[in-house]
């Protein structure tokens, strides 16, 4: 799942500029949910949407349509190497919805982790500033919500939908994502360059494997193991995002940019408990 999930920035940040972010995002969610529909099909598997379709209204826009589409916003100016690391602080706020929301308690170490991955996606996200100018502020808010969103949806995808299959939800989802969001892409402005074979490559590939795919299986981890453990596949994200992005992009890696990831993924470390036998969310 990290690899596939890895991959996906890259071959967002090379295609967004072909399609614009909105209809990037809506073409891999219409691929990924008629991939799904077609599996349903082939096994005569019901779909259970007017029993859900309330449950899978929210997961469509917390978990789809409105994540994908803050870093598709943001990958037109940040790097596909910086938005797998800003991603890679998801389990920094699952560590606060955790112990927020859920009461959970949190060890020293646990808030000590949240306060050195907070440190880290500063550092990282006044990265971004120098390096691509003041009028980034926009970007940088979208890579922090998009985060956000999954931790929300995991928490409630756990709590509130034990009786239903992770293929429902992967599938149910992206379907309600793709139609909110297909007006903003029909009203949004024109795309700055023609898309060629790679760009419509690229969008498939998202659609196939990075979504209905990738969805299937989070869906069912979510129920096996809970969101925290299930969000500790954000640990090795940023490692394949960045070996994708320099492999066929050839991005560069800057000093701020390694050091925000590590105080990132430690603060990960520590809310998860690899240092501390009370993780958040044991």
């Amino acid at each position: 799942m990290a690899a596939i999930w890895g991959a996906s920035f890259p071959l967002t940040r090379s295609s967004v500029s072909a399609f614009g972010p909105a209809w990037l995002i809506e073409g891999r969610l219409v691929l990924g949910a008629l991939a799904l529909a077609v599996f349903c099909l082939s096994q005569r598997r019901v779909f259970a949407f007017q029993r859900n379709w309330k449950h899978f209204l929210v997961l469509g826009i917390i978990n789809s349509a409105f994540p994908f589409l803050c870093f598709g916003y943001a990958a037109q100016t940040f790097s596909a190497s910086l938005l797998s690391i800003f991603n890679a602080s998801t389990p920094i706020f699952a560590g606060f919805l955790g112990a927020v929301w859920l009461k959970k308690k949190v060890s020293g170490l646990g808030w000590l982790g949240m306060a050195v991955g907070v440190s880290g996606v500063a550092l990282i996200g006044l990265e971004g500033i120098a390096v691509k100018g003041e009028n980034t502020l926009w970007a940088l808010v979208a890579c922090l919500l998009a985060p956000m969103s999954y931790n929300y949806a995991s928490l409630y995808t756990t709590h509130y939908s034990k009786d239903v299959h992770p293929l429902d939800n992967a599938h149910g989802s992206l379907w309600v994502g793709a139609a909110l969001l297909l007006p903003l892409a029909a009203g949004s402005p024109a795309a700055i360059r023609v898309p060629v074979f790679s760009d419509w490559a690229a969008v498939v590939t998202l659609g196939l494997l990075c979504t209905s795919f990738a969805y299937f299986l989070f869906y069912r981890l979510l129920l096996e193991m809970g969101p925290v453990k299930a969000l500790s596949v954000t640990f090795l994200i940023p490692l394949f995002g960045v070996f994708w992005a320099w492999l066929f992009l050839g991005e560069q890696i800057t000093q701020a940019m390694w050091m925000g990831g590590a105080l990132v993924l430690l603060g990960s470390a520590l809310i998860h408990g690899v240092f501390d036998k009370k993780p958040i969310g044991a």
